[in-house]
C-alpha cells in the first residue's frame, strides 16, 4: 500500500486571549489489498490477495482556546477541538468495476461505490409491523436482481413482506462514520483551587446495536429482554412498531435496519479538582509546592440509547463483549522542592 499525505493550516493569538489553530488535510490510500475470490474449479485457495483499492480522506482540524478571565487572583480558560472528514473510495477492485458499471461492491453489510464511504450500510430495510398479526415486516422489490440485491432503493417499487427470506438488501444512505466529532473543556483557578473538565462528543453516523437486537426477543430460556418490550403489538397496542412476542420466531431479530442506531453521543471524560497550599506555608517546610487533588476519569455518558457506547467501534458494529472504558477515582499529592 502506498500513502500521500497533504497538510495546511496556520496557528494565530488573538488580543492576546485568543488561541486558534486550523488544519486542512488529505490522506490518500492507494493499493490496499483486496481479497479476489477464484473460481471454485481452482480448487485451494479461495482467493488471492492483490492491490485494487484506492481510498481518500479529506477533512479539517481545528483548535481553539480562549482565556474568559485572568486577573490577580482568578484564571478562566476554555478550549474546543473539532474534526470533520469525508471519506470516499476512489478505486475499485477491476473484477468488481467489470461486472458493475456504475462502480459498486456489495460486502456483507457495507455498501461501497465510487465516491461512498468504506462504511456505507447496506441490509434489509424493516418496513414495521403488520397491524393485523403483529409480526415483522421489510420491504422488498419485485424488480430486484436475481441475488435479490440492489442498489439505490428510491429507483424501485418496495412493497411489504412478513417472509423474511422474500426481503431485499438495499443501499439504506447511512454510514457508520460521523459528521463531526472533537471535545470542549475548562480550567479554572481561584485562590489556590483548580478546577478542570474535560468533555468530548460525537455527532451524526450509525452503529448497528446488535446487543439491543439480542434483548429484542429470544427463544433461549433464561435470556434477557429489553424493557422496550413492554410496548410490543398486542391486540391492544396495534399501533407499535415492536413485534409480537413469539416462540420460536426465527426473524425476530433479523438483520435490518430496524437495529441502526444514531451514533451521537456527549462524554464527561475527566474532572480534575486540587488544591494548592500558600507559598509561605510551603516554604516554611522547605518544600516549593504542595497540591492534593482528586481525578474523576470516564464519568458519564450520553447516547441515543441506555447503555451504547458509540465509542467502541469505528465500523458501526456494536456486539457483545464490547466493553466501555471503566471509569477511576483517583486521590494524590504533589510535592515540589
Amino acid at each position: 500500500e502506498k500513502s500521500n499525505n497533504f497538510n495546511v493550516g496556520f496557528e494565530s493569538r488573538l488580543l492576546n486571549r485568543v488561541d486558534l489553530a486550523f488544519d486542512f488535510f488529505v490522506k490518500e490510500t492507494k493499493d490496499m489489498i483486496y481479497a479476489k475470490p477464484l473460481p471454485s474449479s481452482f480448487g485451494a485457495p479461495a482467493y488471492i490477495y492483490e492491490n485494487q483499492i484506492n481510498m481518500k480522506n479529506t477533512g479539517i482540524e481545528i483548535d481553539l482556546a480562549v482565556n474568559i478571565l485572568k486577573t490577580e487572583n482568578i484564571k478562566w480558560d476554555v478550549n474546543l477541538n473539532l474534526t470533520r472528514y469525508k471519506n470516499e473510495l476512489t478505486r475499485l477492485p477491476d473484477d468488481k468495476m467489470a461486472s458493475s458499471p456504475e462502480g459498486y461492491v456489495a460486502s456483507t453489510y457495507y455498501w461501497r461505490k465510487l465516491g461512498g464511504s468504506l462504511y456505507d450500510w447496506y441490509m434489509y430495510s424493516y418496513a414495521g409491523v403488520d397491524p393485523e398479526t403483529g409480526k415483522s415486516q421489510w420491504y422488498y422489490s419485485p424488480d430486484a436482481d436475481g441475488d435479490g440485491k440492489i442498489s439505490i432503493a428510491e429507483k424501485q417499487t418496495k412493497e411489504k413482506t412478513s417472509d423474511y427470506s422474500q426481503a431485499t438488501q438495499y443501499e439504506i444512505g447511512k454510514s457508520a462514520i460521523p459528521d463531526l466529532y472533537g471535545g470542549l473543556g475548562t480550567s479554572v483557578q481561584a485562590y489556590g483551587f483548580d478546577l478542570s473538565i474535560q468533555t468530548a462528543f460525537q455527532v451524526g453516523g450509525y452503529v448497528r446495536d446488535a446487543v439491543y437486537a439480542s434483548l429484542m426477543g429470544s427463544s433461549d430460556q433464561g435470556d434477557n429482554w429489553h424493557v422496550d418490550n413492554y410496548q410490543r403489538w398486542t391486540p391492544d397496542n396495534t399501533s407499535s412498531q415492536i413485534p409480537r412476542l413469539s416462540l420460536g420466531d426465527q426473524n425476530v431479530n433479523a438483520m435490518s435496519d430496524r437495529w441502526l442506531t444514531s451514533a451521537s453521543y456527549f462524554s464527561l471524560k475527566n474532572v480534575t479538582l486540587g488544591y494548592t497550599l500558600p507559598s509561605s506555608w510551603t516554604q516554611r517546610i522547605k518544600m516549593s509546592g504542595l497540591r492534593f487533588f482528586v481525578s474523576l476519569d470516564n464519568v458519564w455518558m450520553k447516547s441515543a440509547r441506555k447503555g451504547l457506547d458509540p465509542r467502541m467501534t469505528f465500523t458501526g458494529e456494536i456486539y457483545h463483549g464490547t466493553y466501555s472504558a471503566l471509569g477511576a477515582t483517583s486521590f494524590g499529592v504533589t510535592v515540589s522542592f
